[in-house]
């Protein structure tokens, strides 16, 4: 089963993450791998009319270029396990960033202290402006002093996806890795703050993200 198909207080996390697009009044791309089933039946089920599209997963980086070429920028992404309170979401989608070109990409920070083992990734920040930081450094592993969690969704720009392109072009395979060495180069990220937030990989993160969200 998709992961985005899991259910969570009755709903999948599919159905949560739409209802935030559908209250930030953003379009939506549903994509998915090519023998996936669950997607569609969630979709006819809840009567929400929207494009699926299907590619064989390549890697994270990959698949985001692809995606890019494909939908234009700017652009947004979720990670289909992402499971957060709604209302935060909804606001990640309508970010307050001031001048939008002072940016090359912002992401969605957690203040969930927990690590998720060595491929957790810290964001460091270097000074804050409202609800927005700038992204000083990323970082697997142990949380560095003040660090919170890459929490799962991304807005995109033309200059960092043109970054990024490079990276791959000189043999990255690695969104993280690519990511912090934009960052290490200068370049301007924003880390907004969606509260705690849930990537779901066990049967104890599902009773946890229920647990926080008052969905048991």
């Amino acid at each position: 089963m998709s992961k985005a198909c899991v259910e969570l207080g009755g709903r999948t996390i599919l159905e949560r993450q739409l209802e935030s697009i559908r209250s930030a009044r953003r379009d939506a791309i549903v994509y998915t791998s090519p023998h996936d089933v669950d997607v569609e039946r969630v979709l006819t089920r809840i009567g929400a009319q929207l494009e699926v599209r299907r590619r064989l997963p390549e890697g994270v980086l990959a698949d985001l270029l692809a995606i890019a070429g494909e939908v234009g920028c700017p652009f947004t992404t979720l990670d289909c396990d992402l499971v957060v309170d709604v209302h935060r979401l909804a606001a990640f989608l309508t970010p307050q960033l001031g001048d939008p070109a002072e940016w090359e990409a912002a992401v969605a920070v957690s203040r969930d202290d927990r690590g998720l083992g060595p491929r957790t990734v810290w964001v460091s920040t270097a000074s804050q402006r409202g609800a927005v930081a700038r992204v000083r450094a990323l970082s697997r592993g142990s949380r560095p002093a003040a660090g919170r969690r890459l929490a799962g969704a991304y807005h995109w720009s033309s200059a960092v996806i043109a970054r990024l392109a490079a990276a791959a072009n000189s043999g990255a395979t690695s969104l993280v890795g690519a990511l912090t060495e934009a960052v290490r180069a200068g370049s301007p990220f924003a880390a907004l703050d969606v509260g705690r937030t849930f990537n779901l990989n066990t049967p104890s993160d599902l009773a946890a993200a229920a647990r926080s969200l008052n969905l048991v």
